[in-house]
């Protein structure tokens, strides 16, 4: 069968017996597991385990024991329970040896029941060799009262006394398991009549008194008489048998007053005592050779009393020690009255925690930064002074090699010479550099020197142009397109002037020398794609080291740095050179400046708008708990200075006035108390601690010396 298959019970470290039994019993499978924590009552107790174990032989159920105490492994064995560590452990090995042990046990008890049984119908006056239980052959032995076997029947079965006496059965085996729990001890009980089915009380407890009297019982010494000078003198025998006897009447014929007193004593004696005697005692053991305070003393000794010792004035004894022991238990109640209330009212302090509620609430904030402002301002506007961070470009660069695909060309330019031709009135000068264009394929060419040519002359109605040769020309770019195979047509219009009417050029000659040469060169392209990739990073190198600059405690405020990127980049080689192994270094040099403020100047001006506000929603009787990092929304400029946005997030709690609640609690109940602060909305949890803490409850209350009473608030 499987631990599915069975019931765990757990045991509280301080369940007593009673109701260990009452659960084992109610337990709805037939096999459980008593899951028992180190430290607890049952495993500290010999009597309690071994109690369980009686009730559970009676029993169709099976129990194994779970638990990590030592010493509770040892009782619980030696009772007869299989004792395992961890619940892992029990297999059904364990349940057949459980059922094994208790098969066995219930054998034995049953030979003893019998046994007991049969000596208490007077079948026989020895006492019978009973069987040991097993496991128990190492445990010490120890003395029980009458009185203290009643109560653990009593405490066993969980109901008075009285109640018990009703059931003989039930009776009959809490005595044997007490019994048993006296060392196996048992006693020759004498011959009694067939008890009936349900004994009184009465008739039970004069037979538990004749059992125990009878286990003292001695052989009695041999009558001794001597006389001297007239006088007899008996020793040994029992005093009550030598009432009667022939000695007896002698002595009450020659004195009868003195016999009238002896049976009155032995009267007493015989109606205090019953059928005992004191022959064979020792009464030296009664006489304590101590006087005053020891004599005092020895009234309240623990130490019990030997039962079979009972002398005349036993009776007024026991009335004066219960006079002391009224009048101690009296006075130990008014010295701990008068204790309790010296430190329920006198000495004792009250410590109270509260914990406030935070509201979450958010602001927002104008304020001015100043680089001439000296100290933080909360007048209205709001002016924190700033300092300024610069890094100069010279000392914030960066350098980077790029690749080049740039297709460029490069060559010689062709070159001739022309004729002009003047049709105006006028004289005409020609700067160098004037445009010729190729009237048959539209090139352009240009003069290389000044030309100055006369005006035209007429005769006879016909103008006659005049004339400039050989005027050095080349083309405006190079390549070979330029080249030109001088024909008689090869004509040139000029620059802002009219070919047909006022003046052009006509080359006799070829124009020659023209080339064009491809090569990879730096483009702007390249140069401009190189430098976005390097002024980011840049930008970022010197906000870090403005950053760094910074001194501790101030924040810088990003939203006023600047950036100083008038310096042009330089290109090694330049754009449009050649780069003959494609590569080209680019490098990037700016300037950054910005502005940092007190972090603490921050807050307390968000701090201050964040209470102003909450003062104004709520009241006056708040205070700012908490404030997040203050958040920069919005940076403008404004001349020199900056004009920031800043908002944060916060909590705030209701200012509280301890010295009120003082008053408010003082002389009230812990529970009053207690009541009195769960009734404040704005107090989330609190907790009252009384000292001293052991003042029972019932006395507790706050004192009404504000004094000793402390309030912290977290």
């Amino acid at each position: 069968m499987s631990i599915s298959s069975s019931e765990k019970i757990f045991i509280d470290p301080r369940e007593e017996i009673t109701f260990i039994v009452e659960r084992l019993l109610k337990a709805e499978k037939d096999r459980v597991i008593l899951v028992v924590p180190q430290n607890s009552l049952l495993l500290s107790s010999l009597v309690s385990i071994d109690i369980l174990f009686r009730k559970l032989v009676r029993t169709k159920k099976l129990a194994i024991i779970v638990t990590e105490d030592e010493y509770g492994k040892s009782i619980a064995s030696k009772a007869g329970f299989v004792v395992v560590d961890k619940v892992s452990q029990i297999t059904n090995e364990q349940w057949n040896l459980g059922n094994n042990r208790k098969i066995s046990i219930k054998e034995i008890l049953d030979e003893r029941k019998k046994a007991l049984l049969a000596n208490i119908s007077g079948e026989s006056h020895d006492i019978e060799e009973l069987p040991e239980i097993p496991g128990t052959e190492d445990i010490e032995e120890y003395q029980v009262t009458e009185q203290e076997m009643d109560e653990v029947v009593t405490k066993s079965v969980g109901l008075p006394y009285e109640e018990v006496l009703e059931k003989k059965e039930e009776i009959l085996d809490e005595v044997e398991d007490a019994v048993e729990l006296v060392n196996n001890q048992t006693d020759v009980i004498e011959e009694s009549p067939v008890v009936p089915e349900v004994p009184t009380a009465e008739d039970l407890e004069k037979q538990e008194l004749e059992s125990s009297l009878k286990k003292y019982a001695k052989p009695r010494r041999e009558v001794k008489e001597v006389e001297l000078d007239g006088i007899k003198l008996v020793s040994g025998g029992d005093i009550k048998s030598y009432i009667d006897s022939k000695e007896s009447a002698k002595m009450a014929d020659s004195n009868n007053s003195f016999t009238q007193m002896t049976d009155i004593n032995i009267d007493r004696k015989i109606k205090k005592v019953g059928s005992s005697s004191f022959t064979g005692k020792d009464f030296t053991k009664k006489v304590t050779d101590k006087g005053g305070l020891g004599a005092l003393f020895s009234r309240f000794s623990l130490k019990r009393r030997n039962p079979d010792f009972r002398d005349e004035n036993d009776f007024i004894k026991k009335k004066n020690r219960k006079k002391i022991l009224i009048t101690t238990f009296v006075l130990f109640i008014l010295l701990f009255a008068v204790g309790g209330y010296v430190l329920a009212f006198q000495v004792s302090t009250v410590d109270i925690t509260l914990t406030l509620r935070a509201q979450d609430v958010s602001t927002s904030a104008t304020v001015l930064l100043s680089t001439s402002a000296e100290e933080l301002s909360l007048e209205s506007p709001i002016t924190i002074p700033a300092k300024e961070y610069s890094i100069p470009a010279d000392n914030l660069s960066i350098s980077k090699t790029g690749t080049a695909d740039g297709n460029s060309k490069r060559g010689a330019k062709a070159k001739g010479v022309v004729t002009i031709y003047n049709l105006t009135a006028e004289s005409v000068t020609l700067g160098a550099g004037t445009k010729f264009k190729n009237v048959t394929n539209g090139l352009i060419y240009v003069s290389t020197t000044e030309v100055v040519l006369d005006p035209a002359t007429v005769s006879s109605n016909i103008k006659t142009p005049s004339t400039k040769d050989n005027v050095a020309l080349e083309a405006e770019n190079f390549g070979p397109q330029f080249n030109i195979e001088v024909s008689d047509k090869t004509r040139f219009s000029i620059e802002s002037y009219s070919t047909e009417e006022e003046m052009s050029a006509t080359a006799f000659q070829s124009f020659q020398g023209g080339t064009e040469e491809a090569f990879t060169s730096v483009s702007q392209e390249n140069y401009d794609k190189l430098k976005e990739t390097i002024v980011p990073d840049l930008k970022k190198q010197g906000l870090d080291r403005l950053k760094s600059l910074t001194e501790s405690g101030y924040q810088l405020i990003e939203g006023t740095v600047t950036y100083d990127e008038t310096k042009t980049p330089e290109s090694l080689p330049k754009v449009g050179e050649e780069a003959k192994d494609k590569t080209f270094n680019l490098t990037v040099q700016i300037g950054i400046k910005g502005l940092a403020v007190k972090t603490s100047d921050l807050t307390e001006a968000v701090s201050a708008v964040l209470k102003n506000n909450a003062q104004n929603t709520n009241g006056g009787n708040l205070q700012i708990d908490d404030i997040m990092n203050p958040q920069i929304d919005k940076v403008e400029k404004n001349g020199d200075d900056y004009v920031v946005t800043v908002s944060s997030k916060g909590s705030v709690k209701t200012q509280i006035t301890p010295e009120q609640m003082k008053k408010d609690i003082s002389g009230l109940t812990i529970q009053q108390a207690n009541d009195y602060f769960r009734l404040i909305d704005y107090i989330q949890d609190y907790r009252v601690n009384f000292n001293p803490g052991f003042v029972p409850d019932s006395i507790k209350r706050v004192p009404s010396d504000t004094s000793r009473i402390n309030i912290k608030t977290k």
